[in-house]
């Protein structure tokens, strides 16, 4: 599956799926699915490029 780097737009606090883990106010790199399209379509979050190399090891 397709990868996208996911940033919680400001003042929205997203929780990740699978680990329940709210995702970081730098953003990190999870896989595309219907969740994250939903979020994006919400506003709850955006999309946005890694400041750093530290989003491919993020583990989400």
């Amino acid at each position: 599956m397709d990868k996208i780097f996911a940033k919680p737009a400001p003042g929205r606090l997203v929780r990740h799926p699978e680990t329940g883990d709210p995702l970081p106010a730098e953003g990190a790199l999870v896989t595309r699915s219907p969740y994250w399209i939903r979020r994006l379509k919400d506003g709850d979050v955006t999309l946005a490029t890694p400041a750093s190399g530290k989003a491919a090891n993020n583990g989400h």
